[in-house]
C-alpha cells in the first residue's frame, strides 16, 4: 500500500494538473469571474526536506498582507474587503484533505479569482516548496509531541519527502487507522489532539532538524527578514522592462449574441503583494480596446476583465515579457445556461489497485465537454453566488485520499464531490479523483450518476488475481502501460441521469498478510498512462481491442439476492475488523451507516 499511494496520487497531481480547467469562482458579493486560463505546468517533488525557516521568511515578507501574519486569514487585505478570505492555515479540519503539494501549486500557478498571482517567476522552485511546507505545517503546532506516541517502526517511506508531500492528513490518519503505523495506546484510544500530534511527528521525519524551527513551525516578523537581498534570493531580478501599450478586443461566444456598445474593460495589474493597479477604458465600436503607456515589469502580472449581465470575464493573466512593447489580452463573452443537458459526458475509466492491507486503490477519470455554446453555470446559479454545476457520486465506503481541492467540494459523509466551476462551451474536461474502498475477495461497486452517459467505459485492474462482471463488462484483454499490465474489461453504457453504474470484483488481493509489496508502480512509469488518457484514448480509434460492435443498451441489474449478500459480507468483514482495532472507531460508524442504508434500500426496493 505504501508505494501505491505513491503512484495514485502522483498519477492524480498529473491528470489534475494537464487538464483541470482553471475557472474561477466569483468573489463575495461581487460579479461571478469567469474564464480559462492556460493550464499549469506539473510540479516536481522536491529531493531534499524544504527550509522551513526560509519558507517562514519568505511568507513574512509576500504573504502576509492577506494570509496574515499567524496564518489565518485575517490580513490587512481580507480585513478591508479588497481580497476575500483565504482560509485558516491553523485550522486542522480545513488542512485536513489537502497536501503539500496542494499548496505548492498554488503558489506556483497563482488563484486569480482570489486575487493570488502566480509566483513562478519570482521565486524559486526551492523557495516556493519552502513556503508551501512552512504554511502547511503551521497547523500542528510542535511536531515533535507526538514521538512518544508511536510504538512500532516507521516505514521508511513516511521519512521520504517527495513521498509525504503528496499525502494529505486524510491519508496519514488512514494509514494510522489501518495499523501501517502503530501507536500506544492504540489509534483507537487516542484522543483527537494525540491523533493529530502522531500524524505531525510522522510529518516532521521528512524534515530535517535544522529547519524545523525547533519543532514548532513560527512566524516571523519583518524585523526578523534578512535585509540583504542575497539572504532572500529572487529567481527573476525584479526590473522595469520598459513601458507600452496593452490591446486586445472583446468577443461573442454564444452565438446570435450581440454585445453592448458601452462595456468597459478594466485592465488590473498585480504585484507580488497582490497590490492591484487598475485602469478603464470603454470598448471602440469594433470592439477593440487599448490601455496606453503602461509600465511592463518582471514582477507584475496583467490581465483584463468586463462585465456582462453580473458576470465577469477575463482574459489570460499574462506576465509581461521583455522582447515585447505590446500585450495582447482577449476576452471571450458568453451568454449562460442553466440547461444540465448541455453536459455530454464521454467517457469513463476506472483504475484498480490492490494494497495489501484490505483496500482497494482506485483512480477514477471522467471525461466530459459542454456541447453547447454558452457558459454552463448549473441549475441554481445566482451570480456572485458559490457555484455548484455538477455532482459526482462515489461509491458508500470510498475514502477520498485525493481531489483538486480548488476546484472540487468533497461530502466524504455522503459521497458526493462537487464541481464549483462554470463550464466552458467545447473545452474538454477532467474530473480525476483517487480513493481507497476496503476488500476482502469480493465487492460490489454502485454508485448513481448524475449526468446521461452514453458512452464506453473502462476498467484497468493491475491484479492476475482480481476480475470485474457485470451484464455490460466484457473482457477485453491485457494492456500494458507504462510497463505494468492491466487486466482490461469495458462496455458501452446508455444511462440516464438517476441511473446507477454497477459491477462487482471478485478474487484474493494479492500479497495480503505479507510486507511484500506485489504492484510496485514507480512514478516514471504513470506517464504513458495520463498521455494516453490526455491525448483521447476513450475515443476507441484506431484500436480493435476497444471497439464494441453494439451499441445497445444494457439491463445493469446483478442479482439483487447477489448484491444484499456482499453488502451484509461486507458489514460482517467492518465489524469484525472494528473489534480487531483495525480502524478508526469514526470511520467504522460512517461506512457501517452508509452500508446499512443501502441495504435497507434494497430491501425496501418492489423490484
Amino acid at each position: 500500500m505504501i508505494r501505491t499511494y505513491k503512484l495514485i496520487i502522483f498519477m492524480m497531481s498529473l491528470i489534475i494538473l494537464a487538464m483541470s480547467l482553471v475557472a474561477c469562482g466569483g468573489l463575495g458579493g461581487q460579479p461571478e469571474i469567469v474564464s480559462t486560463l492556460p493550464p499549469p505546468q506539473p510540479a516536481s517533488l522536491p529531493d531534499t526536506p524544504p527550509n522551513l525557516r526560509l519558507g517562514a521568511q519568505i511568507y513574512a515578507a509576500r504573504c502576509t498582507e492577506c494570509h496574515g501574519v499567524n496564518g489565518a486569514g485575517d490580513g490587512q487585505l481580507v480585513q478591508d474587503g479588497s481580497v476575500p478570505n483565504p482560509g485558516n492555515f491553523n485550522d486542522p479540519a480545513f488542512m485536513m484533505g489537502k497536501s503539500p503539494l496542494n499548496y505548492f501549486n498554488v503558489i506556483t500557478n497563482g488563484r486569480i479569482q482570489n486575487l493570488m498571482p502566480p509566483w513562478e517567476n519570482a521565486l524559486t522552485e526551492e523557495e516556493r516548496w519552502a513556503v508551501a511546507m512552512y504554511v502547511y505545517t503551521l497547523h500542528y503546532g510542535d511536531m515533535t509531541q507526538g514521538e512518544s506516541l508511536i510504538s512500532g517502526e516507521i516505514p521508511a517511506f513516511y521519512r521520504d519527502i517527495a513521498n509525504m508531500v503528496t499525502l494529505t492528513d486524510a491519508v496519514l490518519e488512514e494509514v494510522f487507522a489501518q495499523g501501517e503505523i502503530t501507536t500506544s495506546p492504540t489509534w483507537l484510544e487516542l484522543s483527537t489532539e494525540q491523533q493529530k500530534q502522531a500524524i505531525a511527528y510522522v510529518r516532521s521525519l521528512s524534515l530535517t532538524t535544522d529547519t524545523s524551527l525547533n519543532g514548532t513551525p513560527q512566524p516571523v516578523t519583518t524585523e526578523e527578514i534578512p535585509t540583504q537581498s542575497t539572504d532572500l534570493p529572487t529567481a527573476t531580478p525584479v526590473a522595469s522592462l520598459g513601458r507600452g501599450n496593452v490591446r486586445g478586443s472583446v468577443s461573442a461566444g454564444t452565438g446570435g449574441m450581440t454585445l453592448p456598445d458601452d462595456l468597459v474593460v478594466t485592465l488590473r495589474v498585480f504585484d507580488p503583494d497582490i497590490n492591484e493597479t487598475t485602469y478603464e477604458t470603454t470598448i471602440q465600436p469594433d470592439y477593440s480596446f487599448q490601455f496606453e503607456d503602461i509600465e511592463f515589469r518582471s514582477d507584475r502580472v496583467y490581465l483584463a476583465t468586463t462585465e456582462y449581465n453580473g458576470w465577469t470575464f477575463y482574459s489570460r493573466a499574462t506576465p509581461a515579457d521583455a522582447a515585447f512593447d505590446e500585450l495582447e489580452l482577449n476576452i471571450v463573452v458568453y451568454e449562460t445556461t442553466n440547461d444540465a443537458n448541455v453536459i455530454d459526458v464521454v467517457s469513463r475509466l476506472t483504475q484498480i489497485q490492490p494494497s495489501n492491507n484490505r483496500f482497494l486503490e482506485m483512480v477514477e477519470l471522467v471525461y466530459f465537454i459542454n456541447t453547447s455554446d454558452k457558459l454552463y453555470v448549473g441549475e441554481n446559479a445566482i451570480p456572485g453566488e458559490p457555484l455548484e454545476t455538477m455532482q459526482f457520486n462515489l461509491p458508500p465506503g470510498a475514502v477520498v485520499t485525493l481531489v483538486d481541492n480548488s476546484r472540487y467540494m468533497v461530502d466524504q459523509e455522503n459521497f458526493v464531490v462537487t464541481d464549483m466551476f462554470p463550464i466552458p462551451p467545447g473545452v474538454e474536461q477532467l474530473f480525476a479523483i483517487s480513493y481507497l474502498m476496503p476488500y476482502d475477495h469480493g465487492a460490489i461497486i454502485e454508485y448513481p450518476i448524475n449526468q446521461a452517459f452514453n458512452g464506453p467505459m473502462r476498467l484497468l485492474i493491475n491484479s492476475e488475481t482480481i476480475r470485474a462482471q457485470a451484464p455490460w463488462i466484457e473482457p477485453l484483454g491485457t494492456e500494458v502501460l507504462g510497463g505494468v499490465a492491466y487486466q482490461v474489461y469495458g462496455g458501452n453504457l446508455t444511462l440516464q441521469a438517476g441511473e446507477t453504474i454497477r459491477y462487482e470484483l471478485t478474487g484474493s488481493l494479492p500479497g495480503v498478510g505479507t510486507s511484500q509489496d506485489t504492484s510496485v508502480i514507480t512514478a516514471d512509469r504513470l506517464v504513458p498512462v495520463v498521455v494516453l488518457v490526455v491525448v483521447g484514448l476513450f475515443i476507441l480509434v484506431g484500436s480493435a481491442i476497444f471497439i464494441l460492435n453494439r451499441r445497445t443498451r444494457v439491463n445493469l441489474a446483478i442479482d439483487k439476492n447477489k448484491l444484499m449478500d456482499a453488502l451484509l459480507q461486507q458489514i460482517a468483514e467492518l465489524d469484525a475488523q472494528h473489534e480487531a482495532g483495525e480502524i478508526n472507531h469514526d470511520l467504522y460508524h460512517h461506512r457501517r451507516k452508509q452500508l446499512k442504508a443501502r441495504l435497507d434500500q434494497l430491501t425496501g426496493d418492489d423490484v
